[in-house]
């Protein structure tokens, strides 16, 4: 099968993390906490917790604005 690469606009909160603890920010859509195991939909790994909430994959955190 051939495969074709996409521009695909997502967005995610502005900021290190994924999801608060405190919910004072907005979740990210793609974050995932099923079982309680913090996973992203968008196949960033890995997920890490911080004190505050769950960090946001080195990768996910380096996207640009288009």
């Amino acid at each position: 099968m051939d495969k074709k690469t996409v521009l695909y606009p997502i967005e995610v909160p502005e900021g290190i993390y994924c999801w608060r603890y405190d919910g004072r920010a907005p979740s990210c859509q793609f974050f995932d906490n099923e079982g309680e195991h913090p996973n992203c939909n968008l196949n960033f790994s890995p997920q890490n917790q911080g004190h505050l909430g769950v960090i946001k994959p080195l990768k996910c955190d380096k996207l640009k604005r288009p």
